[in-house]
């Protein structure tokens, strides 16, 4: 290597290194976060702890554990999937008087997480089982029982806008407690795609994402709310529902509202309350950077 190629190496690692001292100064002049913290919810419980009993639903199975090569790919050891039946008779698809089946699945996701969300668009078209019938994805609304919910006193709404809080189930492991929601819990809406398989029988999937304290219907909206540039922390949770018995994507969110009337504030207990993940109060925020204001807020 020649004298002069070592000059223009060692300008060159210089330049880089210049720029990305200042490039650190800038985004930490300006609190930008580009890499994210895992954090897990101050409960310590995972989703396979979530109440088997939900009132109005009768539990049919639970989904054995997946394979390594399965959890691997799905990217996230903390899930569950179960298989319910509604207990009391309703209209299910077709018009005929029979309690509809609805499988529940979630899946938990922290930190700087590349690998894109399991959705069923992807799942089941890749698994060879099913195929998109017509088109892909309706964004509806869950119409949840809003009078279950009371505002949170305690939130300074100048800052994280109106928090509900609704009680946990008389099956929690802690029964009747009150869990903040996430925000704007009155416009939840899923993503919904109609699917037939092999044989004609049609299955209604959908889902949406709780992420940082906020929900949004589609994987691609995920990053904009849990990778924001201020968040020193990231999360979202996957919450899906399908069904044979339903014969909309409507009727599919009438039948996840009646579920989540019942689960949602435990499966609140299962993620970070996000309130004191700005406030600076949640566990891994202390550890992280002790003192009030550690995390940014939603906006």
């Amino acid at each position: 290597m020649t004298r002069g190629t070592l000059i223009a190496y060692a300008v060159t690692i210089f330049a880089l290194s210049a720029a990305a001292v200042s490039l650190s100064a800038t985004l930490k002049a300006f609190n930008i976060h580009i890499y994210k913290a895992a954090i897990y919810p101050a409960s310590g419980l995972t989703l396979l702890s979530l109440p088997s009993e939900v009132e109005g639903f009768t539990l049919l199975y639970e989904s054995p554990p997946l394979s390594a090569e399965i959890q691997k790919s799905l990217g996230t050891t903390n899930y569950v999937s179960r298989n319910y039946q509604e207990t009391s008779e309703e209209t299910g698809a077709g018009g005929d008087e029979r309690p509809r089946v609805v499988e529940f699945h979630s899946a938990y996701y922290t930190g700087d997480i590349d690998t894109v969300p399991h959705v069923p668009e992807r799942c089941f078209v890749g698994s060879g089982d099913f195929a998109i019938d017509g088109k892909m994805g309706q964004v509806v609304r869950i119409p949840l029982d809003l009078d279950r919910f009371t505002t949170d006193p305690g939130v300074d709404t100048s800052v994280h806008g109106v928090i509900l809080r609704g009680r946990t189930s008389p099956y929690s492991e802690a029964p009747g407690v009150r869990v903040r929601m996430p925000r704007e819990l009155e416009r939840l809406r899923m993503n919904v795609t109609r699917f037939v398989d092999q044989n004609g029988g049609v299955l209604y999937a959908g889902y949406f994402f709780i992420a940082n304290g906020g929900t949004v219907p589609r994987a691609d909206d995920v990053r904009s709310l849990a990778f924001n540039n201020q968040a020193t922390h990231a999360y979202y949770v996957k919450v899906q529902f399908s069904s044979r018995d339903v014969a909309s994507a409507d009727e599919l969110a009438e039948l996840a509202a009646e579920f989540l009337n019942e689960t949602f504030p435990d499966l609140m207990r299962r993620v970070p309350d996000w309130v004191d993940v700005v406030e600076g109060d949640h566990p891994d925020v202390q550890r992280a950077a002790p003192g009030p204001g550690a995390d940014a807020t939603h906006d």
